[in-house]
This record gives structure tokens, C-alpha cells and sequence, in this order.
């Protein structure tokens, strides 16, 4: 009988142990409508600049960038360890799509990847990212781009006032001709 408890005991830990490591392996479990709506941003600036500014982001955060193309708008980092995923240990990393919609408006979508150890190595744990991680990502990158938006609209007011100024004493230099 003690036996047969011991066997049940230890069938039931492999079941278990099952079911965690299948909830935990997809790439995401949520909805792609969720997904959509927190993974993406549109910033009202060239593409250039907002690329420039994901760039800064990221490495301002610790992020190793290994590949970074500016012609298909691809960065992508390095895994950097994340000694609170999961009150544990793991790993993160970013995976970012910047495109231009327009002269200036560019899109970013971001995905972030987690990795938690595991005994058989590492394990994919990306369904435990939620909304905030997200939410700092583009917080931070929504400062830099507001910050830049700022500096383009005082040099357009400090070139159009120069422009201003500059007609001005060409008016008067004709007037006294």
C-alpha cells in the first residue's frame, strides 16, 4: 500500500510537472488583439529619429544591441539578466520593428522575450510579461520622442523668426535703394 501511495505521489508530480512546463512554453498566451494594442506605439516624428531614439533607449537600459539595421527597422538585443522576472531569476530581451507610416509618423512594436532557468536549461516565459513591462519600455521611449518633438518645434520657431528678421531688413534694405 505504501507503495502504491508512493507511485501515485510521484505520477502526480510528473503530471503536474507536465502542465507547468507546457503553460509555460508558448511564445505568449495572450489574445492577439491584446498583444496589438500594448506591443505598439505611433509617434508623431520621422522615422530616423524615432529609430535613433528606440537605439538610445535601449542601451540607456542595458540592453546589449546585437543587430540593429536601419533599412528594415529590425533591433533586436541581447538577453540582459532580470533579477525580478518571476521573483526569481531570468532573462530579457527586446525585440523592436520600427517602420515609417509617413514623413513623420513612425510605428514601433516592440516584443519582449523572457527566459527563466529551468532544470533542462532554460525555458521560454514570455506569457509572465505583462502590460507594465510594456508600458516602461515605451514610457521611456515616449519621453525621448516628446523631447526631440520639443527641440524640432523651437528650432522651426527660432528658424522661422530668423527667416522673419532676415525679410525685414531686406524690406527696409530696398525701401532706403
Amino acid at each position: 500500500m505504501r507503495v502504491l501511495r508512493i507511485l501515485s505521489l510521484a505520477g502526480l508530480l510528473v503530471v503536474l510537472g507536465a502542465y507547468r512546463d507546457s503553460a509555460f512554453s508558448s511564445q505568449t498566451t495572450w489574445p492577439a488583439s491584446y498583444r496589438q494594442k500594448i506591443a505598439n506605439r505611433t509617434y508623431e516624428l520621422g522615422y530616423k529619429d524615432v529609430f535613433k531614439v528606440v537605439q538610445l533607449v535601449t542601451t540607456d537600459n542595458g540592453y546589449p544591441i546585437v543587430v540593429s539595421n536601419k533599412e528594415t527597422g529590425i533591433i533586436i538585443t541581447d538577453y540582459k539578466s532580470a533579477d525580478t522576472v518571476m521573483a526569481g531569476r531570468g532573462k530579457i530581451k527586446l525585440d523592436y520593428l520600427v517602420t515609417s507610416v509617413d514623413e513623420n509618423t513612425t510605428k514601433v512594436n516592440l516584443y519582449i522575450r523572457c527566459e527563466v532557468p529551468t532544470q533542462y536549461g532554460s525555458e521560454s516565459a514570455d506569457s509572465f510579461v505583462d502590460e507594465d513591462s510594456y508600458r516602461s519600455v515605451f514610457d521611456a521611449i515616449t519621453k525621448k520622442v516628446d523631447v526631440m518633438i520639443a527641440a524640432n518645434q523651437q528650432k522651426k520657431a527660432e528658424d522661422k523668426k530668423r527667416l522673419l528678421e532676415e525679410e525685414k531688413r531686406n524690406k527696409l534694405q530696398s525701401a532706403k535703394d
